[in-house]
Parts: structure tokens; C-alpha cells; sequence
């Protein structure tokens, strides 16, 4: 019998796991929002939950907690007597390991990355030196248009996205965009629907299957978005698409678990070439709004 695997980006990146979530995984907070398949995607990992991780007593790079040994990446943390933290990552076969203890953390305490947060950012890291970027915006189809909204943190992205879906619009992505900017693709992504402070994301919760769009498509039309509260301001800044990448991307430079993998394994500069080669994309829009009345536009 053909196996089933979890699509957590269309197109892009699946899983095989018995896990439907994972704490702090930030690219999909459902594995099951898509359709499973039996086709692996181009990027495609195991996830396997196992307590007897065994730490090997040698390394061949060490940065703090987190070390390299053979073709693996390792992390021990012990929290009391008994019960220690323990993350392996095979890289070769692209295979995450994490025992129980770990997965039950909800978010960073004391400098402790939930296991999510370093799985999200291998994969992060790995679809950025492929040309895929993860930006902070939202995605949907309207009016023949797939359009794409890149902005910062609580500047009615979501409300944008909500009054899109109501007036017929389709749903691509919210919070979490998959970009090629180079072949001006954008890949669609699960919605964050469980944050509970924001009722807005709750109220999203309820999007049509038909209203679903689970494949990539062309990109027509890339805003880089502010929104003003007071309507009488107008706004226009010197900001450009580099500008919003830095606050707005690049979340696994946050990792220090990924900022070792990155100098070890020799990828300093082809990261950095990377960042300047989406600096030279010019296909965007800045897109000035007021008090979240985007129609008035």
C-alpha cells in the first residue's frame, strides 16, 4: 500500500510523520490542511519522535549547546536531573529527531527554542538557498489577480485578507508567503488560525473549501504595504524590497543553532548573495493606505 505524507507547501515541502502539529513549527500549525499525497514534494523531510536519541561525546564543531558530529546536528540540554532536552538532525537524509520531553516546549524560555523553531528554520534556510522565500504577508486571488502583500507586523493584513475572502475572493496564504521572486511564483500556505490574542485570526477558521487555492501561481501584482491610522497622513518612504526582507524574512538568522550550521557547513556567502540578489528585484509597488481602507485605492 502507497504511503501518505503530510503537504505543508504545496508544491514545495512535505512531510512523513505520525505528528499532525508541532509546537513553535511556525511554516504550518495543521499538517493536515492540505490533502495528503502519496508524491513526495522537492523538499521533503521525516519527522520522528524518539526518547533514546543517543548524543555522541565527540564533535567536530561546537557553538554553545549545538554541534556537529559526522553528517549530523545535535542538541542536549539538561533541564533537571533526569530529564534532558535532545535534538538530532540527520542531514544527509534530512531526518528531525526530537524526544518527547522537547516537543511538549510551547515557545522560547530562557533562551530554549521550542523544537519547531529549529525545524522550521533548517527548512527556512533550506528553501531560501533555492530561490524560495518566507516573508511575512498574505496572499489571494481577486478579480482575475493573484496579489501579494508584503508588510509589517499589525498593519491589517489578515482584516485585508478576511474582506477579500468575503467580497469572493480565494485564499493563498496569510501571515507566512512563500516566494520566487525570480520566477515570480508564489506558493500557497496554511493559515494561523490559533492565535488566540486576535480574534481576526479565529474568524478565518471558517474558509470554504472552494475558496482554498493549493497550488503556485503567477505572481500579478506585489505590494510592499504600510497602513497610517490617521487618515490625513500620506506617507511615502525610500523603503524597497530589501528593506522589507530584513524585517519581514530571514527568521532562521535569529537561530544561533542555524547561524552555526550556516558557518560550518560553508554557506556564509552564498547566503549573503542570496540577499543581494533578491535586492536587485524591481517588480513591486508601495502601497501607502489609511486607517485600513484599502477599496479606497
Amino acid at each position: 500500500m502507497d504511503k501518505n505524507f503530510q503537504i505543508i507547501i504545496p508544491e514545495l515541502v512535505s512531510f512523513d510523520t505520525k505528528l499532525d502539529k508541532l509546537k513553535g513549527f511556525n511554516l504550518s500549525e495543521d499538517f493536515n490542511f492540505y490533502k495528503s499525497q502519496t508524491k513526495k514534494e522537492k523538499f521533503h523531510y521525516s519527522l520522528i519522535v524518539k526518547n533514546d536519541i543517543e548524543i555522541p561525546k565527540s564533535y567536530e564543531f561546537r557553538n554553545g549547546y549545538y554541534f556537529k558530529y559526522e553528517d549530523c546536528w545535535y542538541y542536549e540540554r539538561k533541564i533537571i536531573p533526569g530529564i534532558s532536552l535532545k535534538f538530532k538532525y540527520d542531514l544527509k537524509n534530512r531526518i528531525f529527531y526530537f524526544n518527547r520531553s522537547y516537543s511538549l516546549i510551547p515557545f522560547e524560555i530562557g533562551g530554549i527554542l521550542p523544537i519547531g523553531k529549529h525545524i522550521s528554520d533548517f527548512i527556512n534556510l533550506d528553501l531560501f538557498l533555492n530561490n524560495y522565500n518566507v516573508i511575512r504577508g498574505c496572499a489571494f486571488a481577486y478579480r482575475g489577480k493573484n496579489v501579494i502583500i508584503i508588510s509589517p507586523i499589525f498593519n491589517g493584513k489578515t482584516t485585508l485578507l478576511k474582506d477579500i475572502l468575503i467580497k469572493g475572493g480565494k485564499y493563498i496564504a496569510e501571515d507566512l508567503l512563500i516566494i520566487n521572486f525570480f520566477e515570480n511564483k508564489i506558493y500557497p500556505s496554511s493559515p494561523h488560525l490559533w492565535n488566540y490574542s486576535r480574534k481576526i485570526n479565529k474568524e478565518l477558521s471558517g474558509i470554504d473549501t472552494h475558496q482554498i487555492i493549493d497550488n503556485s501561481r503567477n505572481i500579478d501584482q506585489l505590494n510592499l504595504l504600510q497602513n497610517s491610522i490617521k487618515p490625513e497622513m500620506e506617507y511615502k518612504p525610500s523603503k524597497d524590497l530589501l528593506d522589507y526582507l530584513l524585517i519581514n524574512s530571514l527568521f532562521f538568522l535569529t537561530n544561533l543553532m542555524l547561524r552555526s550550521f550556516i558557518v560550518e557547513e560553508g554557506l556564509s556567502k552564498k547566503v549573503m548573495k542570496k540577499i543581494g540578489d533578491i535586492s536587485k528585484i524591481k517588480k513591486y509597488s508601495f502601497l501607502n493606505i489609511n486607517d485600513f481602507k484599502y477599496f479606497s485605492k
